[in-house]
């Protein structure tokens, strides 16, 4: 009984370290550049003729906003981190 608790509490805490702020501001920074990446590949599509210029402008524009979103968010996370430090945790 003992080894399935600490089984569970590990489980536990490794849900938890995967839910930390630093970690969803890492996940947030990835996210977005990945979003970039897909922007500028849309662009490279449309300048190589592959792509007319109604589906670019609509992909593209997709993809920037999702990428400022994005970019946004991983900011305003860093900015409750510097002002709060990390929130404190419910156990």
């Amino acid at each position: 009984m003992k080894s399935a608790f600490q089984t569970k509490m590990q489980r536990q805490h490794e849900l938890s370290e995967s839910c930390s702020l630093s970690a969803l501001q890492a996940r947030l920074k990835v996210a977005a550049h990945q979003a970039e990446e897909e922007s500028e590949e849309t662009a490279e599509s449309f300048l190589e003729g592959k792509t007319d210029i109604d589906d670019f402008l609509t992909s593209f524009m997709e993809k920037r906003t999702l990428c400022h979103s994005r970019r946004a968010k991983e900011e305003k996370l860093q900015q409750a981190i510097n002002t709060h430090g990390q929130f404190p945790s419910t156990h």
